[in-house]
């Protein structure tokens, strides 16, 4: 019984501090529109004062702006960045989402097999094992997700 609380404690715990699919996919979207949203302008001001042409004794004073002109073709290939860049992050969402389904899967198929694993003999404890070696794959590949997201989502 002391377990079956520990036990329920760490799952709600895991569950408060993943993020959904669904919350990293709003974070990718909102990370894409940042990095890839209007133009970069580079503003420019040029002043000079000097003399008249003319030799009076008046000065004279210059400003220029200088603002790049930006082609539809620029404006196509920042589009095609930032496609580039969700189709990236929703490949990593699908990851991810296939990931925790695996491990859910899996550990249920665990509680089953240990339950069972001793009429089964030797093959059954062999099968609990190879479930056991797949849930740590299936996790290894769920934290290596998230940290190619965070990476995505902070860089």
């Amino acid at each position: 019984m002391k377990y079956r609380g520990i036990l329920i404690f760490l799952l709600v715990t895991m569950n408060i501090f993943c993020i959904s699919s669904t919350e990293y996919w709003n974070q990718i979207k909102a990370r894409a529109d940042k990095l890839y949203k209007g133009v970069d302008l580079n503003f420019v001001l040029n002043l000079s004062v000097g003399e008249n042409e003319e030799g009076s004794s008046g000065t004279q004073s210059k400003a220029s702006v200088t603002v790049p002109l930006y082609s539809s073709s620029d404006k196509r290939a920042k589009n095609e960045e930032k496609r580039a860049f969700l189709k990236e992050g929703a490949a990593l969402v699908k990851l991810y989402e296939v990931s925790v389904n695996i491990i859910e899967v899996l550990e249920e198929e665990i509680k089953l097999k240990k339950a069972t694993m001793y009429e089964d003999g030797a093959t059954g404890i062999e099968a609990f094992i190879k479930l056991k070696s797949s849930l740590i794959e299936a996790k290894a590949t769920r934290t290596e997700v998230e940290r190619k997201l965070e990476a995505m989502l902070k860089y």
